[in-house]
């Protein structure tokens, strides 16, 4: 688990925010590829004091833990349990990390750390216990496939990969111990996935951060999905803006080619809770928010699992030329048992600047249509200023009777000619 992204760094081409990118216009491929995290709305991501009977209650539609309930060999989960957390159709990964080793699991020799193996590198100064591995050494590899051989016994569905940003460490921006660094880690992915998939074609490979790897050609060929960490916020504070505007057309490559994109963000104050939820389905993506120590099973009443349903956007059409001068009047789909509704609108390509109405979080809209007013439109133009191509994204929260939330996929319009400014 690493608390922020690391990334290939390449520079990013200008196309990175284009429209088919960053508007969501690209529908996923049709080509054959491999399987895939099927259509869910929540996940859940807890490593440590599992309760697989109170995970079995829940109405998560995924889960990501251990692969052990003490991270160690007496602790390993047996195949009924692991099928009692699979109950009611969940999807549930395996934490697998592939970039470090560490000195808890089944598989370590504490005479490593006077005698060190060919492929084990220093202690990793941010996680004590955990070391950095050479993980193209084929012996550290074996050992990798022989922890996934134990995984599949116990019936999961899948791996959630970790520390696959490894390559940045070694690689020509770490100690440049080997100039392909990415190359390499994908190929370990892709050894991954063929082991696994030799016993279960439907075996889910899901890696966490390292979103730059969709740059190294094949990758997108292996992985079912994708898990980001810290993409909005970092703790409770904002993300760096140059980290975000960075990853989240990355992601949206995953997004586009038909990969479930699942986030998590570790804010704490509700209010910055909500905005995550709000823009990462705006994005299509899949949101939970976790404690960082992700040892409980945390809920949100007001987003809960599975989430309520999303309305559906009517007018203006995503793509339409919008007149500066004159305000369109913005419809979605009414539902019943809704108390009220949100309209949000922003020219900021990862969404990071947002101007929502009505103002204030306790304030809804009845009706299930919205005209701006001449100084609302003037501020929705503005937006449209954060960009070279003069769009604007917009989405709807609906809110029901019980205060549960859910935003829906954003549409996007541009604006036209005309005097307006």
């Amino acid at each position: 688990m690493t608390p922020l992204y690391h990334l290939l760094r390449r520079p990013l081409v200008a196309a990175a925010f284009s429209l088919l990118v960053l508007g969501g216009l690209a529908a996923p491929s049709a080509e054959a590829g491999p399987p895939v995290v099927p259509e869910i709305g929540s996940w859940l991501y807890q490593l440590q004091d599992v309760v697989p009977a109170r995970v079995a209650d829940t109405g998560f539609e995924l889960l990501v833990t251990d692969y052990s309930a003490t991270g160690e060999e007496d602790g390993e989960w047996s195949p009924s349990e692991v099928a009692l957390m699979k109950s009611g159709g969940r999807v549930v990964l395996a934490y697998l990390s592939i970039g470090e080793a560490e000195d808890y699991r089944y598989y370590w020799d504490p005479a490593w750390a006077d005698d060190p193996p060919a492929w084990l590198g220093p202690e990793n100064p941010h996680w004590k216990g955990n070391w950095r591995v050479r993980y193209w050494d084929p012996d550290w590899q074996e050992i990798v496939l022989d922890y996934l051989d134990r995984i599949l016994a116990q019936g999961f569905d899948g791996v959630y990969l970790d520390i696959v940003d490894a390559y940045e460490y070694w690689g020509p921006d770490g100690r440049d111990e080997v100039p392909d660094a990415a190359e390499r880690m994908v190929e370990f992915v892709r050894r991954i996935a063929a082991h696994a998939r030799a016993e279960d074609p439907d075996f889910l490979v899901v890696p966490q951060n390292a979103p730059g790897l969709v740059e190294v050609e094949g990758y997108l060929d292996v992985v079912s999905g994708i898990g980001a960490e810290d993409t909005w916020f970092r703790g409770n504070r904002r993300q760096h803006r140059g980290l975000t505007r960075e990853v989240v057309p990355l992601l949206d490559r995953f997004r586009d080619a038909g990969r479930r994109v699942l986030v998590v963000d570790y804010p704490r104050s509700r209010k910055k809770v909500d905005r995550f939820y709000e823009v990462a389905e705006a994005r299509g993506y899949v949101p939970y928010v976790a404690r960082r120590d992700l040892d409980r099973l945390t809920t949100w009443r007001r987003h809960p699992a599975p989430p309520i349903a999303p309305v559906s956007l009517r007018a203006p059409a995503t793509g339409t030329v919008v007149s500066r001068d004159e305000a369109p009047t913005f419809s979605w789909s009414p539902l019943a048992g809704t108390r009220g509704y949100r309209v949000s609108f922003s020219g900021d390509p990862v969404f990071g600047k947002v101007v929502t109405w009505p103002r204030g979080r306790k304030k809804v809209l009845r009706d299930a249509e919205f005209t701006p007013t001449r100084k609302q439109w003037k501020k929705i133009r503005r937006q449209a200023r954060r960009n070279r191509d003069g769009v604007v994204w917009w989405w709807v929260t609906r809110v029901d009777d019980d205060g549960r939330r859910r935003t829906c996929r954003a549409g996007w319009f541009r604006l036209g000619d005309g005097a307006g400014r």
